[in-house]
C-alpha cells in the first residue's frame, strides 16, 4: 500500500465492544521510516492490536476455506544458491494441499507479481494485489485455495510470516558444495574457485544462524543427494514432518499446476516443456548480465530423478581438492545428519 505520508500509518481506533470507531494517524519512529518496506494498515483496539482484515469471498484455484489466519501455513525452504530449492519447491507444490511459490521476494525486488510459467495470464497472480492491506500470504492462500504455501529463502517478506496465527515450518536443504561451486562457475565463469567457495561458506553460515533461532520442532534438515537417491522416501519424511499424507503425484511434479515466482530455470523447464508453456528466462541477475547458458542438459534430463553431477567432469582434481578442504568441516556435519 502506498501512503501519501511515508512517516505515518492510518488505522482505526475502536472501543472495546467495537461500537464506536474513528480514524487515526499513527506516527512512526525515524528508525522505522528509514526501512524501505511496505507498511500495512492495522486496526487498533483500546486493549491490544487485533487483525480485522476482511477475507472477502473470491474464486480460488483450490477448494479449501481460508477465512482465518490460523488456516495458513508457510513452508520455508532454506538453502544456498544452486542447492535444488526450486526442485524441492515444485515437488512439494505437486501435493494437492500445497502451493509452490518459490522466490516470493522476487515480486518485492521487481515491483510486480509475475508468474514464471503463465505470465500475465496467470489465474493466480493476475488477481494478486501487491498494495492491498491484506497480509500477502493470507491473500495468496485465499486466492489459490491452498493452506500450505511453499517459499524459498525469504528475507524481504519474512516479517509478514510472523503475524499471529500464521504457522511456519523450515526445511533446510543442503547440497554437496562441489556441485554448487560448479554451478556458480558455470553461470559466472569470471570468478575464481576460491571466491565461489568462500561465497558458499558465508551463505551457509548465515542460514545456519537463522535456523538455530527457530524452534527445533519447526525445522527439518534435508540432504539433496540423499533425497535424489530415493525421492519417494524423502518426500514421505517431509510429508510426515508437515503432518500431511504423502501423494504419489508429487513424484511427477512436472504434471502439476504450478504458479511460481522466480526460481531456477532447470526444473521449471521440465514443467514448461511438458505443459507446453513459455518459460520466462531472465537475462540479468542481481544487476549483472547472465552468460547465455545451454539449457539442453535439463531438456535432455529425466525430470523423475533430476540428477546433476556435471561437477565431476567440469571441476579439475585440484579444484575438487580445494573445495573439499575449504568445506570439509561443514560437509561432514551434514553427511552425518543425512
Amino acid at each position: 500500500m502506498q501512503l501519501a505520508d511515508p512517516s505515518a500509518i492510518r488505522g482505526i481506533l475502536c472501543s472495546r465492544d467495537g461500537s464506536k470507531c474513528h480514524p487515526v494517524v499513527v506516527s512512526l519512529p525515524k528508525a522505522v521510516r528509514r526501512q524501505e518496506r511496505v507498511v500495512e494498515v492495522v486496526s487498533l483496539t483500546c486493549s491490544n492490536v487485533t487483525d480485522h482484515r476482511n477475507l472477502v469471498d473470491a474464486p480460488s484455484l483450490g477448494g479449501i476455506d481460508h477465512g482465518t489466519l490460523s488456516s495458513v501455513r508457510v513452508v520455508n525452504v532454506l538453502s544456498t544458491s544452486y542447492a535444488g530449492s526450486t526442485w524441492l519447491n515444485l515437488l512439494l507444490g505437486a501435493h494437492s494441499r500445497m502451493l509452490s511459490i518459490c522466490e516470493i521476494d522476487h515480486m518485492v525486488k521487481t515491483g510486480e507479481a509475475k508468474c514464471r510459467l503463465h505470465g500475465e495470464a496467470c489465474p493466480l497472480w493476475s488477481r494478486f494485489d501487491m498494495h492491498a492491506d491484506e497480509n500477502p500470504y493470507v491473500q495468496i492462500a485465499r486466492l489459490s485455495g491452498h493452506r500450505d504455501l511453499v517459499v524459498n529463502n525469504v528475507r524481504r517478506l519474512r516479517v509478514e510470516q510472523e503475524t499471529a496465527g500464521i504457522d511456519r515450518k523450515f526445511i533446510f536443504l543442503f547440497r554437496d558444495p562441489r556441485a554448487i561451486v560448479a554451478s556458480s562457475l558455470r553461470k559466472y565463469p569470471h570468478q575464481s574457485t576460491w571466491r565461489a567457495t568462500m561465497h558458499w561458506r558465508r551463505a551457509i553460515s548465515k542460514r545456519e544462524r537463522f535456523i538455530r533461532k527457530q524452534p527445533a520442532d519447526a525445522v527439518m534438515h534435508v540432504h539433496y543427494e540423499s533425497l535424489n537417491q530415493n525421492i519417494e522416501a524423502g518426500l514421505q519424511r517431509i510429508c510426515a514432518f508437515l503432518d500431511l499424507p504423502f501423494e504419489p503425484a508429487m513424484l511427477e511434479f512436472w504434471k502439476a499446476d504450478h504458479h511460481p515466482i522466480g526460481g531456477n530455470v532447470g526444473p521449471l523447464l521440465a514443467v514448461a516443456d511438458h505443459q507446453k508453456l513459455n518459460l520466462d528466462v531472465p537475462s540479468r541477475h542481481r544487476g549483472r548480465t547472465v552468460r547465455q547458458v545451454d539449457w539442453s542438459h535439463y531438456q535432455k534430463s529425466d525430470p523423475a530423478s533430476f540428477r546433476d553431477e556435471r561437477w565431476r567432469q567440469e571441476l579439475s582434481p585440484a579444484q575438487q581438492r580445494l573445495i573439499g578442504l575449504m568445506t570439509a568441516r561443514i560437509s561432514r556435519r551434514y553427511r552425518a545428519e543425512a
